[in-house]
């Protein structure tokens, strides 16, 4: 028993004691929890994901009250206070990342630490391999990764889906043409390539015919009808007669007289077409060969490839596009050549 304390009042105080001890194990039982729930919970910021830079040597402070912000953490204190428990704060990376809104604060801090996709590149509907491998030097400045680009795609005309991608800083020509592969297999999936098979199209010929429509028509809702018109001359032994494959043979020759290696202002798709290149022998010049061109001419967006799948039945024989990319459509060949002397003609 405590000196000068009497044995009535003893019992008082142990009991307080108790209560009291009881009462902060209680607290920081609960603040715990409240803690664990907070950094687990997901954010709430309702806006998707977002584009986040971190600049090197930005403190954890600074980070997370741009964090909160941009509504991508519920509370910059309990983000600053995590990641000094946690022991990360130190080991967050410099970079740009695509953050979802809906990551809780302890996820989020793990993103943070395995270093970021700080290379976003945009491959455009319509391009070549080569004007794919034209943007990566431009973009990146090194000329390796083109050259490594254009030995990987060999043979992967049309299979490169157009998109926009993040890659990590570093990275090389198989790892990029392995992303934008996978790309394709995905957005052509089983039920894509099931209605090529209905319209009678294996795979390969789908692809050609979508490249052909990425290149001829300007606008989507005109791409179905002009796959429907490909591929009825095709199906009734007729020339195809589209000149982007014109535009396709012409740039394959003038690179090889140019032995181009080299990033210039090279045109891979010339706008002037002359009697010459209409008579010139190339598998690809569909003015003068009957069938499909052997590969695709392009890379075509899911639109075209789309359009191929659900080509219409038509009447229409012929199609042209005015120089503001509207199409205009015939049936017979009389109509057609008036089209041309009106939208075309001197």
């Amino acid at each position: 028993m405590m000196a000068g304390v009497s044995k009535e009042v003893f019992p008082k105080i142990l009991w307080r004691l108790i209560l009291v001890g009881a009462f902060g194990l209680g607290l920081g039982w609960g603040a715990w929890r409240y803690y664990q729930w907070g950094v687990n919970r997901p954010n709430v910021g309702g806006q998707g994901s977002k584009a986040f830079v971190i600049s090197q040597g930005e403190g954890v402070s600074l980070i997370a009250d741009r964090l909160h912000q941009e509504r991508l953490i519920n509370s910059a204190t309990l983000f600053k206070i995590y990641a000094r428990l946690s022991g990360l704060g130190a080991s967050l990376q410099a970079g740009s990342y695509e953050i979802p809104d809906t990551l809780s604060l302890a996820n989020l801090v793990a993103l943070l630490q395995h270093g970021s996709f700080d290379v976003k590149l945009t491959f455009i509907e319509g391009w070549r391999r080569e004007e794919m491998a034209d943007y990566l030097w431009k973009q990146t400045k090194n000329p390796q990764l083109r050259t490594g680009f254009l030995q990987e795609t060999v043979g992967l005309e049309g299979y490169l889906f157009p998109d926009t991608y993040q890659f990590p800083t570093g990275v090389g020509a198989k790892e990029m043409v392995k992303a934008l592969r996978a790309n394709f297999d995905e957005k052509v999936g089983a039920d894509l390539r099931q209605s090529f098979v209905v319209r009678g199209l294996s795979l390969g010929e789908a692809v050609i015919f979508a490249s052909l429509v990425e290149r001829e028509a300007k606008r989507d809702e005109d791409r179905p009808l002009v796959a429907a018109i490909l591929i009825k001359r095709w199906q009734n032994d007729w020339p195809l007669e589209a000149d982007a494959t014109v535009q396709y043979a012409m740039a394959n020759y003038l690179s090889q007289q140019l032995a181009l290696d080299y990033v210039g202002e090279f045109s891979w798709w010339p706008k002037v077409i002359t009697q010459e290149d209409l008579a010139r022998e190339s598998p690809y010049n569909t003015r003068k060969e009957v069938g499909l061109p052997p590969t695709p001419i392009c890379n075509p967006g899911l639109a075209s490839l789309k359009a191929v799948a659900e080509a219409p039945a038509t009447d229409y024989w012929f199609y042209l596009a005015d120089s503001e990319g509207q199409t205009h459509y015939a049936k017979t060949l009389e109509e057609h050549n008036r089209l041309v002397q009106q939208y075309l003609g001197p």
